[in-house]
Order: structure tokens, then sequence, then C-alpha cells
């Protein structure tokens, strides 16, 4: 009877090849792996770029969800840059996808995407070591199937290192994309070393259309900017930067800017060498640093100015755009003062030890 059984399921397979073999999982083309990663950036952004969407703690911690591929990029569907802490220079891109759930199946799938990896010229080598005196960036590289290039042209020996694997947790296939040197600096800025010689930083200005009156949006000037702002991530070859993402991230980078001089002003006073270990430790606890200041504000605030925004880009109404932007500007400025008078306390403080100490803020 056993035999009999085994010799129907046979026949059953034979007869439904779909039963006997699961489809294929899919697969992205070399076209869309180079577009992913190569030695000069990651999807569509260059290694090192500032200001790209999305790298930001602040924005992470507000609305951050990731940026939609291309078409092209299926069977990958979001990415989500990564930059160094400080001076915001793109350094990896992560990339996920949806893979099948029986495991040997995505396995097979993280098997097949590093074999053309490979065949592209990508460089196979053991998944990092990650432990507690290892480069925190190690952990993106630590398991699955890890390759690298060598990132030609620039100043020094670096290279770009590749991830992929099935992440359970994200629950899908993964791909991560970034370039050595960066993600050294990136660990480096995330414990406040920044580079000799780092200025001091500038307000980030937003470019958008300074519009206070209906009758402001049919100027040619206005006209023309609203066209601009439309027009953003639409080239069709990077990851795609709708306008309310462009504004948010401009804002959150403008809120962020009076935490940055703190911190920048806690480093020339470590950079002097006039304090001991625990003389800075002790400042920089009093001066207690927050890095996620003026999500209340934007919350309470900016989010629901955003929604007419986004139904109107939705809907290609150039003047219901604008109309929009309107209460904007108002509602930035009060937001740069709220963050400025927050922040006064820890300025003073860091500036009042600075000429104690003669160090210069300038």
């Amino acid at each position: 009877m056993k035999s009999l059984l085994i010799a129907g399921i046979a026949l059953l397979l034979t007869a439904n090849p779909a039963l006997a073999q699961p489809a294929a999982p899919p697969l992205p083309t070399p076209e869309a792996l180079e577009w992913m990663c190569h030695t000069e950036g990651a999807g569509g952004f260059r290694f090192g770029q500032v200001g790209v969407p999305g790298t930001t703690s602040l924005e992470g911690a507000l609305v951050y969800s990731g940026l939609a591929l291309p078409d092209f990029a299926r069977p990958f569907r979001s990415g989500d840059p990564s930059a160094t802490g400080w001076s915001n220079r793109l350094s990896e891109v992560y990339f996920y996808a949806a893979s099948p759930d029986d495991p040997g199946m995505a396995d097979a799938q993280v098997k097949a995407v590093g074999d053309t990896l490979e065949r592209m010229g990508w460089s196979s080598i053991p998944p990092m070591r990650f432990g507690p005196k290892d480069p925190t960036y190690a952990m993106d590289y630590s398991e699955g199937l890890v390759f690298e290039k060598p990132a030609d042209g620039l100043a020094g020996s670096t290279r770009v290192i590749l991830n992929v694997r099935h992440d359970r947790q994200l629950g899908g296939l993964t791909l991560i994309c970034g370039r050595e040197d960066l993600l050294r600096v990136g660990d480096e800025e995330g414990m406040g070393h920044l580079a000799p010689g780092t200025p001091r930083p500038l307000m980030p200005e937003l470019d958008i259309p300074q519009v206070s009156a209906p009758a402001d949006c049919n100027q040619p000037k206005i006209r023309a900017s609203i066209t601009r702002l439309l027009a953003l991530g639409t080239d069709g070859r990077s990851l795609v930067i709708p306008p309310d993402r462009y504004i948010l991230t401009t804002m959150v980078a403008r809120t962020a800017y009076w935490d940055r001089l703190s911190t920048w002003m806690l480093w020339k006073i470590e950079e002097s060498n006039k304090l001991s270990l625990d003389e800075f430790r002790a400042l920089d606890i009093k001066a207690g640093i927050l890095q996620q200041r003026g999500r209340d504000f934007y919350e309470e605030n900016i989010f629901p100015l955003m929604i007419d925004f986004v139904d109107a880009v939705k809907a290609g109404d150039r003047q219901a755009v604008c109309r929009s932007l309107i209460p904007f500007l108002p509602v930035l400025a009060r937001g740069d003062e709220v963050m400025r008078d927050e922040t006064l306390p820890t300025r003073k403080l860091l500036e009042s030890e600075a000429k104690r100490l003669s160090v210069s803020l300038d």
C-alpha cells in the first residue's frame, strides 16, 4: 500500500510540474544590481554625497520609511540610505525585497544573487567579525554573503563592500552597499570625533518658493519654482525623492542645526586638550546635548500642513501646491525660534567654558 501511495504521488508530480517544483523566486537583473551598488555610489546617489533624504536621525524618528525604487530594480522595492553622523555624507544604502516564506527557497534566492555578483566581478570574502572591539559598521557585514570591490580613483586605499542575505527580522531579501572609509568616518563621528579643521556649521536654507499670499502664485518666478519642485525624483534612475520628502528633509536639517552647533562647540573644546578626560566628561553630561529636539513642534505644526501639500502634489495642481506653501514660511520661522531658545542654555554653557579656556569658536 505504501509503495502504491508513493507511486501515485510521483505520478501526480510528473503530471503537474508546478507541484513538483515551486516557482523560482524573482531575481534582480545584473543591470539593477550595478545600479544598486558600484564603486562610485549606490541607488543613484554618490558615496560622500551630502543631504541624501532619510539620512538624519531626526528624520528617521519622525516619519521616514524608506525611499521607493524605480521599477527596473524589482524585486527590490525600497531603499534606506545611511550617512556619516556629522558630515551627513552618504556611506551606505540598504535595499529591501520580498523573499519566499520557505527558508530553502529564500537561501536559494540569496545564493542566486551572490552568483550573479561574482559573475559581475565582485570578490567573495568571509563575513566580518563583529564584537566589542570591532568597528560598529562590521555588524552589517557579519552574516550572509559578503563581497568587495576596490574603490578606484580615491586617495588612499579603500573598498566598497556588499552584503546580501535573507533578513528574517525585516522579512525579506536584503542588500547592503557601503564604502568602507566613509563607514569608518561614520563610526568616529558617532562618538563625537570630528575631522580636523571641521568648520562651524551653517543654518541650511530651505529652497522653496517664497509665497506669502495667493496672488504670489501668478508670478512667473514662483510658477517656475513650483515646476522645479514638482520635478524632484522623476528622472526614473534615482531613488524617488518626492517633493514632500525634500521639504521635510530640509526642515529637519534646520531643526538639527542648533544641536549640531552645540556638538561642534563641544568638539572644539575637546580638541583643545585643555580639559582632562574626567573634566570633559563632566562638561559633556552637563551640556546635555539632545539629538531629537523639535519633534513635538513638527508633529503638531508641520505635519498638518503637509497633508494639503501632498494632496496637491498628487493631483498635479500647481496652483493648489503654491497655495499650500503659504503657511510654511511663518511656521518654519517659529520652528527656528523654538529650537534656538531650547538650546540656548547649552550654548551659553559651552561659550562660557570656551572663553575660560581661551578656545576659539569661530
